[in-house]
């Protein structure tokens, strides 16, 4: 992993606007899409997905990540898009991925309010690593 000062990760969550019926299509396209640009401008991250919200961690040098914000601002697939996490790195944690989807089953869920308490710990604890953020979320998603 190559240390590089322009670096960031970025957390949002937001919310499915498209036809829950075809979430499936749905989601499908968004990785299809995602990996393609994802791989040119050498971003990469996780999206996860449960009862029509979406939370994303991406990371990627500052300039790529902010044309993909342009980008994801303006989807129609997704609204309220509300960025959780904006914060450099040193190294990259998912190079071995362009994007990696977790579709969340009805017994898991996503509780958005503890996000913010995870994000404000990794604030007061430790540097931002997406990999542990991502591992942190999933573990959380086990446990209840």
């Amino acid at each position: 992993m190559k240390n590089n000062e322009n670096l960031r990760v970025i957390v949002y969550v937001s919310e499915l606007t498209s036809d829950v019926a075809i979430i499936d299509k749905t989601l499908k396209d968004i990785i299809t899409s995602a990996n393609r640009f994802n791989e040119e401008h050498k971003i990469y991250g996780a999206l996860f997905y449960h009862n029509q919200r979406f939370l994303q961690l991406i990371e990627g040098e500052h300039d790529k990540l902010s044309l993909l914000m342009d980008k994801l601002y303006a989807d129609t697939r997704h609204t309220n898009l509300k960025v959780v996490v904006d914060a450099p790195i040193g190294v990259r944690t998912y190079e071995d991925w362009t994007l990696d989807l977790f579709n969340l089953n009805e017994n898991q869920k996503i509780d958005f309010d503890h996000i913010i308490t995870i994000k404000k710990m990794f604030d007061a604890q430790c540097k931002m690593d997406g990999w542990l953020f991502v591992q942190t979320i999933k573990d959380y998603i086990n446990l209840t």
